[in-house]
């Protein structure tokens, strides 16, 4: 029983309710406006990476339409719910890295809750396993986002970061916006 209650809190904390979702894309448009502040005149390439189950895609494309959205997770559960919640996002399955789009594609890409599971002490939670499994390691995935990052593009990050974090995302060169930036903004 605790086995499964700890994997359905794991679950919420990844993929969260309707409610929570658009709450949290309402939050990350409002900070990408404040950032790029000409991003909601423009149509964009958004990439929502490891994307969950749809309903924070869903209420970013309400919000913007004109956006041209990206899924990507190696669930096709998780798939399936994002193409039933946000049929307008384009879905890919697939293990990152690396991540199957050319360089210099997205104008903007979103994690959320993924730094955590990162961390080589919970390689084997199940939670970590069912998102990312063997092939996920942070310096490879940071280098892939880079590479698909149009010049310019920014990279959000909803995550506790914490070193090595911090180190491995400025040694990348990319342009980030955190999660500490986004509740500040929220204020």
């Amino acid at each position: 029983m605790f086995f499964r209650i700890m994997v359905d809190f794991e679950y919420r904390a990844l993929y969260g309710t309707p409610e929570e979702e658009a709450a949290s894309a309402e939050l990350v448009v409002s900070c990408i406006l404040s950032v790029q502040p000409n991003t909601g005149e423009e149509p964009r390439s958004f990439l929502d990476l490891f994307c969950g189950n749809g309903f924070f895609l869903q209420r970013i494309n309400t919000l913007m339409p004109r956006w041209d959205l990206h899924a990507i997770d190696r669930d096709q559960n998780i798939l399936a719910q994002v193409g039933h919640n946000c049929p307008q996002a384009k879905r890919i399955h697939a293990s990152c890295p690396p991540i199957t789009y050319p360089d210099n594609f997205f104008d903007l890409v979103f994690t959320k809750k993924i730094f955590d599971y990162a961390d080589i002490r919970y390689q084997r939670q199940p939670a970590r396993q069912r998102v990312f499994g063997d092939s996920f390691h942070l310096e490879g995935l940071v280098t892939e986002i880079s590479r698909i990052l149009k010049p310019g593009g920014m990279y959000y990050v909803f995550d506790n970061l914490r070193e090595p974090e911090h180190t491995i995302l400025k040694q990348a060169n990319l342009q980030c916006v955190t999660e500490d930036y986004l509740w500040e903004k929220s204020r």
